[in-house]
């Protein structure tokens, strides 16, 4: 995740996963190259029937994944507006959701997995009142440190104690 903009009355956030987009552009476009430079070197048969489903499939499995697991996400913190705005950009749509400034508890960072140990996975979440808590998406490599620094921006603009 990283900060796109920082003022006194704005903070905007935003996390693109890029390892997903390589992934997705791999199986879509490296993967049916490589198999149609293949084909060239096969029979005739093999070259007609069974080579292009394989580039199709291949194809259509990228594009699946880049819709499926490829949307970015956008954080938006306004002061002026006295509101969090959270985009979810998917490819057929942008999601929306809206939370006051003033139902936002405190900003910390939660161990996610059963480890304890140095392999532990942690994630940064908003606790909201009523009980709600609102999930930071960071990314899949995000080291600890990296995650403590967002929450530390978070902590720093809405005024609360590190």
């Amino acid at each position: 995740m990283k900060t796109v903009e920082q003022t006194a009355t704005k903070l905007v956030l935003r996390h693109r996963p890029t390892q997903v987009w390589r992934l997705a552009a791999g199986i879509a476009i490296v993967l049916p190259v490589l198999l149609l430079w293949l084909s060239t070197g096969n029979s005739w048969l093999n070259y007609l029937w069974w080579f292009p489903l394989f580039v199709v499939f291949w194809f259509g499995c990228g594009a699946l994944l880049f819709i499926v697991a490829g949307q970015a996400i956008t954080y938006e913190l306004d002061k002026t507006a006295h509101k969090l705005t959270v985009r979810h950009h998917r490819l057929p749509k942008t999601q929306t959701t809206e939370v006051d400034l003033k139902d936002i508890v405190d900003v910390q960072l939660q161990l996610s997995s059963w480890q304890h140990d140095s392999n532990a996975i942690y994630q940064g979440v908003l606790l909201l009142r009523g009980d709600r808590v609102l999930t930071l998406h960071c990314g899949f490599n995000a080291s600890r440190q990296d995650k403590e620094a967002i929450v530390t921006v978070i902590r720093q603009f809405l005024g609360m104690q590190p």
